[in-house]
């Protein structure tokens, strides 16, 4: 097929299942996933686990380089951890790092109620 690049390739591969998982989260590869090694969160916040697969410790190993490139759609944002989740862009860390806003956890919190209207 012409790849110059086997492990580039393989990472773009595994990368690919993983954005798979986040965008199809009925199909069955997902939730099989999700069944054994992410029912109590999403696939972005999963942990490794105990004993993986040799698949989900793949796909899971590459889930940072997905999180690098992926952009929030921030609707509402009820659902946008300001302090975990990677959602400024255009700056390097891409999350809030100041310890000078306290009590507050969305960026929904963040927002004045006028301006979701």
């Amino acid at each position: 097929m012409g790849f110059r690049d086997m492990c580039k390739f393989n990472i773009a591969l595994l990368d690919k299942q993983g954005w798979r998982v986040v965008q199809n989260p009925d199909s069955l590869v997902a939730r099989l996933l999700r069944s054994k090694y992410f029912s109590t969160t999403d696939f972005m916040h999963a942990p490794l686990g105990s004993n993986p697969s040799y698949i989900w410790k793949s796909i899971w190993s590459f889930r940072g380089l997905l999180e690098k490139d992926c952009k929030w759609s921030v609707g509402c944002g009820s659902s946008i951890n300001i302090w975990n989740d990677f959602w400024l862009p255009g700056y390097p860390q891409r999350k809030i790092t100041s310890t000078s806003i306290h009590g507050l956890s969305t960026v929904s919190s963040l927002l004045s109620p006028t301006s979701l209207q």
